[in-house]
């Protein structure tokens, strides 16, 4: 069986926020849900 890899970019950072909505960041979600799968 091959190995795969999968590379998450969570994608925003920095001084650029992404979306923002309901007092939430994109930044702030996707770097949590990133760090949440790749603990997987």
């Amino acid at each position: 069986m091959e190995m795969v890899k999968l590379f998450i970019d969570p994608g925003h950072g920095g001084t650029y926020s992404g979306a923002v909505g309901n007092d939430l960041r994109e930044k702030d979600s996707t770097l949590m849900i990133a760090y949440e799968f790749g603990k997987y």
